[in-house]
């Protein structure tokens, strides 16, 4: 790429892509984050009609305080996984947006690299302001390059 036009072309192209992804990325998140409140939403109205169903049909309010306390136990334990299940599901959402956020950035930076790396500069992102940018991004779990994730602490020191 000679012509400074084409260099501006291919910058564009490379915000352009990253703006894409990174909506796209945000309306994929919060459809998740949407879908897992209507599921609360859900079984918490069914979990308290069933409930006040229980307690209407009781016979007597001294039989259920005389209830095991196991049955009471199980009870609790089936709501704490409920909610440990709740927890998977937003920590998945989350770290499915991060990842895909790294993901964009990378490919992001790399495109920015090839339309400004021909000629133009040795290296574009030799420079202290990017290298902080991007030094929490390389230390991702999963990133690209596994020696820069190891690496990623020691030059923040």
């Amino acid at each position: 790429m000679s012509d400074p036009t084409e260099h501006m072309q291919a910058l564009y192209r490379a915000t352009t892509h990253l703006q894409a992804r990174c909506l796209a990325l945000i309306e994929e998140n919060g459809r998740l984050w949407l879908d897992l409140r209507k599921q609360l939403a859900g079984q918490g109205a069914a979990a308290n009609e069933a409930a006040r169903r229980a307690l209407a049909a009781a016979p007597d309010w001294p039989a259920l305080m005389a209830l095991p306390l196991g049955t009471v136990r199980r009870e609790i334990a089936r709501h704490a996984g409920d909610g440990q299940a709740i927890a998977e599901t937003a920590l998945r959402a989350q770290t499915a947006f991060a990842r895909g956020l790294h993901e964009a950035f990378t490919t992001w930076r790399q495109d920015t690299a090839a339309a400004l790396g021909d000629g133009l500069t040795p290296d574009p992102f030799d420079h202290q302001a990017w290298r902080d940018l991007f030094a929490a991004w390389r230390a991702w779990p999963g990133s690209a390059d596994p020696a820069e994730a190891a690496a990623a602490p020691e030059r923040r020191r």
